[in-house]
């Protein structure tokens, strides 16, 4: 398996996963054309899209899918209170349902959604199976909870939220209910957050943590990478982040 990241962070989020046969996206949260070039860069396209899975309904996850529906014939994959949600902004997609909790296939892969705490109608989660090679992906975690931990164990790759440094964002210029929000349990959580669930549930089996949904206003690539190694110390695994303005490299398991 395959994937890459287009972008990651409150101005858009989207990644690529292909397989033998099938190639996914996970959200659609740049405008088609940003989607569409990103794609190029790592020779795909739209076109080639099996399906794409959405995690929740905010702008930063689903504002591309509108053109994305009416100019490609790509089923949306999405639970049912999120699927209602986003029918007030996205017309006519071909809207394939989930129950976070099931199992279900596109093409090669097997996926299991699970639901994650974060203030929209039912946040996704997704874990992605193929030739007993498994994709761990939650971002968007007010709070980690038990079953994100239980999911995220025996991966070979994890796409992993690490949003914020506490105090870069208590210190900055962020209104207060907004500060407020990011903090609470259905906001985003922190680099010690992000590090000690990592610490917590991680074994050998995993060969790339890549860190996304970074805040580019109360985080910063080194304050985040020195949390994470400090904490994670001991458990040798390569770290990557997703950047929010450029594509990443092809991570492949």
């Amino acid at each position: 398996m395959k994937l890459c990241s287009l972008g990651s962070g409150s101005r858009g989020n989207s990644f690529y996963i292909e397989g033998n046969e099938t190639k996914l996206l996970i959200d659609a949260g740049f405008y088609i054309s940003t989607i569409e070039e990103r794609l190029s860069e790592i020779n795909s396209s739209l076109g080639e899209i099996d399906g794409i899975l959405i995690t929740h309904e905010h702008r930063d996850h689903i504002i591309g899918l509108n053109l994305v529906c009416q100019n490609y014939n790509i089923p949306v994959y999405a639970n049912g209170e999120t699927a209602d949600e986003m029918l007030q902004w996205v017309r006519n997609p071909d809207i394939r349902i989930f129950e976070n909790g099931s199992n279900f296939s596109i093409g090669e892969f097997e996926i299991r959604a699970f639901p994650t705490i974060h203030d929209s109608v039912n946040s996704s989660g997704f874990v992605i199976k193929l030739d007993n090679k498994k994709i761990f992906y939650a971002t968007d975690l007010g709070f980690v909870t038990s079953l994100v931990k239980e999911r995220m164990k025996d991966s070979d790759l994890i796409v992993f939220e690490s949003n914020h440094d506490r105090q870069m964002l208590l210190n900055g210029s962020y209104p207060h209910y907004l500060k407020q929000r990011i903090l609470s349990r259905e906001g985003h959580i922190s680099n010690e957050e992000s590090a000690t669930a990592l610490k917590e549930t991680i074994d050998k089996k995993v060969k790339r943590i890549i860190l996304a949904h970074v805040s580019l206003e109360n985080n910063h690539t080194d304050v985040l990478m020195d949390t994470h190694q400090k904490i994670l110390d001991g458990k040798d695994v390569p770290l990557s982040i997703a950047y929010q303005d450029e594509v990443s490299e092809i991570f492949e398991i």
